[in-house]
């Protein structure tokens, strides 16, 4: 029994010692590696080029949401706001229906700190009209140049773009300069001036009502009440009895905010009585200053007219003490 017992302890000793050299001579486990982080700089690359491949090439505009930030700001020019998000997508619908067959190719991709710079070359067939071209059907190819900046993985700036110019001469555009619009001053002296030709000189005293305001004042005398329309069309209806051929040159003419002032020259041959003279046959030379004040396109105020004492006087008129009442 002793026997057994000390053979069972030394086969456990045995054992024992076994295991131990065994576990001491056992290799280590090989540790997993933990994954390697995605550099800042990729993420922002990949982010973009999904933005393209999604937003831009696939077209699907409610996918800009998902790229960009809140606050996103797309800026076109430095001399003018910048889109957000909604004005974005507008814009880019309205380049797809220029050219809706038009695909991109990322030709550089650069990442450095938070911004991506993408050079890139688009080619399409003008489908559309653009710019005011009609739609051609030729095949364009031109390249943009863009800048974003990325914050906490979305688009927060945006700029640059395709080339616009060359997108117009491809597309058969040409290039000239824009109509001028004229200043408020040299309009309101361009209604004074067919005011002249067509009232006066012509006679067309119905076309009085298009130049006047409905509460039109002409203004004769400082001392009197201004005249309306009505009493302006009398009166020039009694001048041109007067001088059948009247016609007022004008000289000078200036313009300042809502006033216009002439200077003219007016003639005419007396017909009839005027102001107490009979029909003389002979022509009155004299000068004409007038001041308007425009308001919406219209005369609303009017003063000044010809030099009335030296016409009577050219006349042969003489002025004299009235007689007594």
């Amino acid at each position: 029994m002793f026997h057994n017992r000390s053979f069972i302890v030394l086969v456990a000793l045995a054992l024992l010692v076994t295991g131990t050299i065994v576990l001491a001579c056992a290799p280590a486990p090989t540790p997993i590696p933990a994954p390697t982080p995605v550099p800042a700089t990729e993420a922002n690359k990949a982010l973009v080029r999904r933005y393209y491949d999604q937003f831009v090439q696939a077209g699907n505009l409610n996918a800009l949401d998902g790229f960009v930030t809140p606050n996103y700001k797309r800026y076109l020019s430095p001399a003018a706001a910048p889109l957000n998000a909604a004005a974005q997508k507008q814009r880019m619908a309205g380049l797809r229906a220029v050219s809706s067959d038009f695909k991109l190719t990322i030709d550089h991709l650069i990442a450095e700190g938070d911004l991506v710079a993408i050079g890139s070359t688009y080619r399409g067939t003008y489908t559309g009209a653009f710019m005011g071209i009609p739609p051609s059907g030729k095949q364009g190819t031109f390249a943009s140049f863009e800048i974003t900046r990325i914050e906490n993985g979305k688009i927060a700036e945006h700029w640059g773009g395709p080339d616009m110019m060359d997108m117009v001469l491809q597309a058969g555009g040409v290039v000239s300069a824009a109509p001028l619009t004229p200043a408020p001053s040299e309009v309101n002296k361009a209604l004074i001036r067919r005011y002249v030709e067509q009232v006066p000189n012509g006679g067309n005293l119905n076309a009085l009502d298009y130049f006047v305001s409905p509460d039109y004042k002409r203004y004769l005398s400082a001392a009197a009440t201004p005249i309306n329309a009505a009493g302006n069309k009398q009166r020039l209806a009694g001048l041109r009895a007067v001088f059948p051929d009247l016609k007022i040159t004008i000289d000078d003419m200036s313009a300042e905010g809502d006033r216009v002032m002439y200077r003219g020259t007016a003639r005419g041959t007396q017909q009839v009585a005027f102001m107490g003279i009979p029909p003389s046959g002979k022509q009155g030379t004299v000068t004409v200053i007038e001041i308007f004040r425009i308001e919406n396109g219209k005369i609303v105020e009017h003063w000044g007219g010809p030099d009335t004492m030296d016409l009577v006087q050219q006349l042969g008129g003489v002025v004299s003490a009235a007689p007594p009442k």
